[in-house]
């Protein structure tokens, strides 16, 4: 053999491992950690740029209000007695002057509504049940009405108001749709027409169209004043005629083609074909006449259950024979149904448009219209384009289609109309899925020619094959390995790869902790049920191996024996354990499958007679007591009853001879190789590299679960929270796993197996205790020793993000308090009668009662302004001491929510409770005006710099440090730039002379090492995370191999350090000094963020 690489690729990491086998030793290991590449990332800069685009959008929709009204002789007015509210109701009946027509006017101009809320179902689950009580509403009253009636009831028009008793709550949302703000803004000027000769029908629509205007979408953001590239108005001077053609994208295939809508005819139709001819019924696949007659069925139905459709049209008796299909995530058959067109049937059968006369083309010319069409005006233009005979009423019929069914036309197929119609005519006559047919037509692309002139793997060749771009990024980082590797080690005899479960850090620990937590409840479920039958005690349940997971499949099968329907108490569990066996259905030799789906509680003589076979295999044929069909029909009954899942039945029924080749390769593919797409696109681009470059290293993808069986076993433990190092340590299993069952004669090695080069005469179906000895043996003498040994040798890499793009301010806008000369900044614990925020308002009130007794001087912004309100809270604090957690909830249930003191008891509700935080640091000030009082600020948090350059004065041994922040940054001719006159007064201002060499910029995540005078032999070195911004000298570290230390690390870089120095670790961990480090103060765009 030789060197086998083994890589654990992660959602941000990327485990990597190189192995021996010739000399069973582990070469080398190392973790290699980034940011994984979700959308979450950058959905803060996303949101803000939303909400920038929102305010500009409303700040120049009035500023032309203003100069319409001032053409039209309507002045503006500083006035601050009108009420706006009032006014726009009274302009529905009565005369405005000039002053109060110009306020209604441009008051209604600044909230002008939403226009996805005029498209929404009422029963759309985005829109807040709020909302659809304003559009509700709105359809007997003009938004001022309600607004004015709320704000008269409540003293607000938004927020949470008491309705009804005092248990009763609501939340006002003053969002009401773009038609009712239209509405009422015709009804005001149709009622001052009368009294207003300059207000004519052309000012109505003149006005009505500067509050409605919208930008159309395939426009995108933008103009041709301020260009960007997502928008028709490109960074280069060029301007397209829309961006659907980009959003889109091309073909997968067809590079010039345009990729279909999902909601096609064609593209429903091939999907489904795809689904029918991946099935098999009873063993064998599905004819020509019945996908026809399926396909006929599901179109002239309502309402499809695929499983009785193919079973009718099959003629089988019973739809368990059906296998091959796929799994939603509630473990039930999946498949497509013609959903879109069975619906745009329906709703347009009896109408003007006579859509069952239309062909397939133009089907598929409508559901393109459809899809490219986000509100009505968008669809009467490309309808207009396309379909020249529909008429207005025919547009609005399929406006209102389109308007109840936005989600069915969201998505764009990977394939073009074109390529999909050319394969229809053979995935009706042959059994063959896309792939194989893409495969023999020679239309897969050739991966191999694309390597020519590459002495290593391209990083980025599969990019275009790999959609997510968590995945990608992770894919890329370990292509990187690979190279490095191969680069240093030379040629590698196989490389074995284990893909991540989930693309979302999030959903894979939820996914993790929620199957832990049903295993727990259906453990725990059947444990008590087994106690209730026959009562043991804790030492008796753990006393006999494996008793726990017999409990668990005694009630998974009714307290049933499954091959024989013989009854299995559980006192004979406990008191006569050797009557009972724990069965692999299909033998573990052959499955490679050890988990519970694979594991029945039956009788040992039952077990004994079906040996190494299937229940179909040793039982068709019935023994005494035991018949197949009867095991088929107590697996049904189980899973009619949701004791067992499809997985397990299908192993019960499985009716094929397990003894073939290709049944096995088939079980192979199953549990030990990993056949999702990404990780099928990652193994066949490595496989055609090798190949092409013509060398035999083995590729193999697989699974988690073997892995882990690998992992259990063996007894290697795996913390992950304690160090990365797991990382690493699974990539060793994931390598070693390459080595198992190598015996001569005793059991074929899976991967030997897949490529052939094991003997097919030495498969000798073995028994489980001879599997487990063969397969789960250490792969060599010593091993957990060594990997013990290599593990304190593991390497760690960070990818170093030096992207100067990004957000420069904590979003939040903060308000502050000047104190002694010294600004504040003034934080909230919002919702007191929330529980979480009740404790800490109550440790504050607490703290500041007994730190300061001159009210003046407190934290507490209530107790300093309005004490008689803070005497309320504490009162309610006291006397409602004993409800805990809350006193304040306690206090709303019996008396209505708290309330600011007022004579007549009727004060605003109190919600939150402001007190003063730390001092001002850094900030952005977002004041609006001049006049405020200088005892108050509006203000942005600074972030941390995101880069730190260091100097050093050699003669007197200081260092000095300079925190550069993203707002340091500017944009100019396609650069960003660090001007020299900004960063030379940045070192003035810190005392940075001539004196002062520079030697390094730090980002996150660098290796930087510490050394002090005190021990001037010892160097620390640490992950770098950032400076402080009110002290750059100050650096906030973490620790290399873990994620944090337990307490927050924060060493200064000061007259204590004797050297402070930088390294780069290249993509396999090891570490180089950074000397002569040049500074950067231009960054191009395009190497900011490479992966």
């Amino acid at each position: 053999m030789g060197k086998v690489l083994g890589l654990d690729i992660g959602i941000a990491s990327v485990g990597w491992s190189l192995i021996d086998t010739d000399n069973n030793k582990i070469i080398d290991m190392g973790v290699r950690l980034f940011n994984s590449a979700g959308a979450n990332n950058n959905q803060e800069r996303r949101e803000a740029r939303s909400a920038r685009r929102t305010l500009h959008r409303k700040n120049h929709r009035l500023q032309n209000v203003e100069e319409f009204l001032l053409e039209n002789g309507f002045n503006s007015t500083n006035r601050a007695d009108l009420n706006p509210y009032e006014l726009r109701v009274k302009g529905l009946n009565e005369k405005l002057n000039s002053e109060e027509l110009y306020v209604a006017l441009f008051h209604l101009a600044k909230r002008r509504g939403v226009s996805y809320l005029d498209e929404a179902e009422e029963d759309d689950k985005n829109i807040n049940e709020s909302l659809k009580i304003n559009k509700e509403l709105s359809k007997g009253n003009y938004p001022c009405e309600i607004q004015l009636e709320r704000l008269e009831a409540y003293g607000k028009v938004r927020g949470l108001v008491e309705v009804g008793d005092v248990n009763s709550s609501e939340i006002l949302i003053n969002v009401f749709t773009t038609s009712a703000y239209k509405k009422e803004a015709i009804a005001i000027l149709e009622q001052q027409k009368k009294y207003y000769q300059q207000i004519d029908d052309d000012f109505i629509k003149g006005y009505t169209d500067i509050l409605t205007r919208k930008r159309e979408f395939y426009i995108g953001p933008g103009n041709e004043k301020s260009r960007t590239n997502y928008g028709i108005y490109k960074t280069d001077g060029t301007t397209i005629e829309n961006i659907f053609e980009e959003l889109i994208g091309k073909c997968s295939i067809y590079a010039d083609q345009q990729r279909a809508p999902s909601s096609s005819f064609t593209a429903q139709e091939f999907n489904l074909l795809n689904d029918l001819n991946n099935i098999t019924v009873e063993g064998r696949k599905l004819t020509r006449d019945e996908k026809r007659s399926i396909v006929g069925d599901i179109l002239s139905s309502n309402s499809v259950n695929m499983m009785n459709v193919i079973k009718k049209n099959t003629g089988i008796e019973d739809k368990n024979g059906i296998k091959g299909f796929r799994i939603d995530k509630k473990g039930k058959p999946e498949f497509h149904t013609f959903e879109t067109e069975r619906k745009i049937q329906k709703f347009l059968k009896g109408t003007s448009l006579n859509y069952d006369e239309f062909d397939i083309e133009k089907k598929d010319k409508l559901a393109e219209v459809l899809s490219l069409s986000m509100d009505y005006k968008t669809l009467k233009k490309n309808c207009n384009k396309y379909f020249p005979e529909f008429s207005d009423k025919d547009i609005e019929i399929l406006f209102l289609f389109l308007k109840n069914n936005k989600t069915l036309y969201k998505n764009w197929h990977s394939f073009s109309l074109k390529l999909m119609k050319e394969m229809r005519n053979e995935l009706y006559s042959s059994s063959k899925n896309q792939m194989n047919i893409l495969t023999e037509k020679g239309l897969k692309k050739n991966l191999q020619n694309s390597f020519e002139g590459y002495k290593y793997i391209p990083v980025e060749f599969l990019n275009e094959e790999i959609y997510n771009p968590i995945v990608r990024r992770s894919v890329n980082q370990s292509i990187r390995i690979v190279n490095a590797i191969i680069k240093k080690y030379g040629d590698l005899e196989a490389i074995i790869i284990e893909m991540p479960r989930e693309t979302n850090e999030i959903k894979e620990k939820k996914k993790i902790n929620d199957l832990q937590k049903q295993n727990e409840k259906e453990k725990n479920e059947a444990i008590n049920r087994a106690r209730n039958e026959y009562g043991f005690t804790e030492e008796q349940l753990y006393s006999q191996r494996e008793l726990v997971t017999k409990i668990r499949l005694w009630y998974q099968q009714d307290g049933k024996c499954i091959y024989t329907g013989g009854v299995i108490s559980a006192g004979d569990l406990i008191n006569n354990p050797n009557i009972f066996e724990i069965d692999h259905i299909i033998p573990k030799s052959i499955s490679l499958d050890d988990s519970l789906n694979n594991k029945v509680l039956v009788y040992s003589y039952a077990n004994q007679r079906k040996g190494q076979r299937s229940p179909f295999g040793a039982f068709y044929l019935p023994y005494n007591d035991i018949a197949y069909e009867e095991i088929k029909l107590r697996a049904s009954k189980l899973l009619e009853n949701k004791k067992i899942n499809k997985v397990k039945y299908d192993l019960l029924t499985f009716e094929e001879d397990i003894n073939k080749y290709d049944v096995r390769q088939r079980f192979i593919n199953r549990n030990l190789n990993d056949t999702r797409y990404a990780s099928r696109v990652i193994l066949n681009g490595l496989q055609e590299f090798m190949k092409a470059k013509g060398k035999d290293t083995q590729i193999h993808v697989i699974r988690g679960k073997f892995t882990y069986q690998l992992r259990k076993r063996w007894g290697i433990e795996k913390n992950r929270d304690e160090s990365f190092e797991h990382h690493a340590v699974d990539a060793t299993i994931v390598a070693v796993s390459y080595m198992l069952g190598q015996s001569e004669g005793t059991i074929r090695n899976p991967f030997l197996q897949q490529i052939g080069r094991y003997d097919k005469n030495l498969w000798n179906v073995v028994s489980n205790r001879e599997y487990d000895k063969e397969v789960y043996r250490l792969p060599w003498e010593g091993f957990k020793r060594d990997l013990n040994k290599a593990t304190a040798r593991i390497k760690y890499s960070y990818k170093i993000d030096t992207k100067v793009n990004r957000t420069i301010a904590d979003a939040t806008l903060y308000s502050t308090r000047k104190v002694d000369g010294e600004d504040y900044i003034v934080r909230k614990y919002k919702n007191i009668y929330d529980n979480k925020a009740a404790v800490s308002v109550i440790k504050l009130v607490e703290a500041d009662l007994n730190n300061f007794e001159d009210a003046n001087e407190s934290k507490i912004l209530m107790r300093k302004h309005d004490p008689r309100t803070f005497e309320s809270l504490v009162k309610i604090i006291d006397e409602y001491e004993d409800e805990n957690p809350n006193p304040f909830e306690a206090y709303r249930r019996e008396h209505g929510y708290i309330r600011k003191y007022s004579k007549k008891n009727n004060g605003p509700i109190i919600k939150d409770i402001k007190y003063l935080d730390k001092k001002l640091g850094e900030h952005i000030s977002v004041s609006k005006t001049e006049n405020i009082s200088d005892k108050k600020k509006v203000v942005l948090l600074s972030l941390n710099p995101f880069r730190t350059d260091v100097y050093y004065n050699e003669e007197t041994g200081d260092y000095k440090n300079i925190g550069i922040k993203y707002n340091d940054i500017s944009f100019k001719e396609g650069k960003y730039i660090l001007d020299d006159k900004v960063y030379n007064k940045m070192k003035k201002e810190i005392g940075i002379d001539v004196t002062y060499k520079f030697l390094f910029s730090l980002h996150e995540n660098d290796i930087i090492g510490i050394t002090y005078k005190e021990n001037p032999k010892i160097e620390h070195r640490y992950r770098f995370l950032s400076s402080k911004s009110d002290n750059p000298n100050r650096i906030e570290i973490k620790p290399i191999d873990k994620k944090d230390f337990k307490t927050r690390s924060q060493p200064t870089i000061g007259k204590k350090v004797l050297k402070f120095s930088k390294y780069h670790a290249d993509i396999l961990g090891n570490t180089f000094n950074v000397m002569g480090e040049k500074l950067k103060l231009e960054f191009i765009v395009d190497n900011i963020n490479n992966l």
